[in-house]
């Protein structure tokens, strides 16, 4: 009775020491954060400064990482976009530019930039708005991948501090791409090895380890793939 008191408890230890290391993200809902800042007239709320293309005009912190943005080469400054549940447009999201159009290819735009105070940064998960737009995103360090199918982001690495650039496709026009929100995560997310009856298909967990409903709206693991449930 005792050794299976102590298994008990060593199983429970190690399941919450899982749960702690996969739980450790902040998350950055730019509608949450900013739609009440909207500027009625215009519908937006700006984010940078074409005046002040290198300066760091608007700073948010969630946790311990600070999200900064900066305008770059661009002729509009980095935005978060009123919230139109009946819009075609790209709305209830932060809109980033690459380089002015007529200029170099590889001009380099909107900035955004990540610095975590305490430990690094091992994942960071863009999710896309329903449109998406289009242009190149280049983290200073680390690797993006681009999902073709749901158009989000992920950027895996080891830092710090990280800034991601939005720069052009076509040199002759302009590039955007538009986020709903982003997450943060000091390690990088997945539940594997789940042995308690075996992992069913079609069951889904969150970070946390726990059995959610196919009900639930955030990052779930599912199959042993991580997703993003809308």
């Amino acid at each position: 009775t005792i050794m299976i008191k102590n298994l008990r408890s060593i199983i429970a230890v190690a399941f919450m020491t899982v749960c702690a290391s996969v739980s450790a993200q902040s998350t950055f809902n730019f509608k949450n954060l900013y739609e009440s800042k909207v500027n009625e007239k215009t519908g937006k709320y700006y984010l940078g400064d074409t005046k002040n293309p290198d300066q760091i005009t608007v700073t948010t912190t969630v946790d311990d990482v600070t999200l900064s943005f900066i305008t770059g080469n661009c002729s509009s400054a980095p935005q978060y976009v009123k919230y139109d549940e009946t819009s075609t447009k790209a709305t209830g999201c932060v809109a980033l530019y690459g380089g002015k159009a007529g200029e170099d290819i590889a001009a380099e735009g909107s900035k955004m930039k990540f610095v975590k105070t305490n430990g690094n940064m091992k994942e960071i998960i863009f999710e896309a708005n329903k449109v998406a737009g289009n242009g190149v995103f280049k983290p200073s360090t680390g690797e993006v991948k681009m999902d073709s199918k749901t158009r989000n982001y992920t950027w895996t690495g080891d830092a710090s501090e990280v800034t991601f650039t939005i720069c052009k496709k076509d040199p002759k026009k302009t590039s955007a791409l538009n986020f709903n929100e982003v997450i943060v995560n000091t390690t990088i997310t997945g539940i594997t090895n789940i042995t308690a009856d075996k992992a069913q298909n079609g069951v889904r967990y969150n970070l946390a380890g726990q059995r959610v409903s196919k009900d639930f709206k955030g990052v779930v693991i599912e199959n042993g793939k991580k997703m993003i449930v809308k």
